[in-house]
């Protein structure tokens, strides 16, 4: 009698390194054992993080994807078990990389500002790949603030009641939940 072989399973991981709090899609090719081989039952995923998933049947060449929470290095395995009962476990590393943070230029018009004159401040954000602005508010330095919503840039008006230098603040909050702050002195003269 011969003995059944177990299935094969290659899991690639993301061409690049997968940044935390986005999608990271791992490939799974599962082949039925050539000798004696049964049909696949199940492919479950160990994300390494304590999390894992049941792919179920698999057929030839499956995707998952998964969003991992914190940076680090994780062991991602795939364990292929046909209908006989013979599995094959496959594990390969990946490391996640803390998502870049969004820069802000803030550029006040005109230079230096006057008193109860407008000054318009124009806000740049720029963003990583994959990420978007969720919220973002400025806050003009002279107990006046605004709720920008989603935007990634803007060009704000505001019209300062005193003399002096302040400190512009704009935060952004990004769809991976990190908080970012730009700032700018505004002069205004009389």
């Amino acid at each position: 009698m011969a003995v059944a072989s177990a299935p094969s399973l290659v899991v690639t991981p993301p061409a690049t390194a997968p940044s935390v709090g986005l999608p990271a899609t791992f490939t799974f090719a599962v082949t039925a054992a050539t000798t004696n081989g049964s049909a696949i039952r199940n492919l479950t995923v160990n994300w390494g993080d304590g999390t894992v998933q049941d792919l179920g049947q698999v057929t030839g060449t499956a995707t998952a994807t998964h969003v991992f929470t914190k940076s680090g290095t994780y062991v991602v395995g795939g364990t292929v078990t046909d209908a006989a009962g013979n599995s094959t476990t496959v594990a390969t590393s990946t490391t996640v990389i803390p998502v870049p943070r969004p820069t802000i230029i803030i550029t006040p018009s005109p230079v230096p500002g006057k008193v109860n004159t407008q000054t318009t401040l124009t806000i740049q954000v720029t963003l990583p790949s994959g990420i978007s602005v969720q919220d973002m508010t400025v806050n003009f330095g002279d107990g006046q603030s605004a709720d920008l919503g989603g935007a990634s840039s803007a060009s704000v008006p505001h019209v300062y009641t005193s003399t002096g230098t302040f400190t512009v603040t704009v935060t952004v909050t990004d769809t991976t939940g990190q908080v970012t702050t730009g700032t700018t002195a505004v002069s205004i003269g009389p």
